[in-house]
């Protein structure tokens, strides 16, 4: 039940259990991409990747 709640919440039960203190930790970053990469467009892929490289 916990886990379906992390996943209408957009986050994980780690953090709602508070086990995660950080908010955007690096693993909590790429569940949070594995999980909505197939529901993203290829124009919020590259907006991400620039985000998260720097690159414009």
């Amino acid at each position: 039940m916990l886990a379906n709640i992390a996943t209408a919440l957009h986050t994980t039960s780690d953090f709602l259990l508070g086990i995660e203190t950080e908010e955007y930790s690096h693993s909590r970053i790429r569940r949070m991409i594995a999980r909505n990469a197939s529901n993203m467009t290829e124009q919020e892929k590259r907006e991400l990747i620039n985000a998260l490289f720097g690159e414009e």
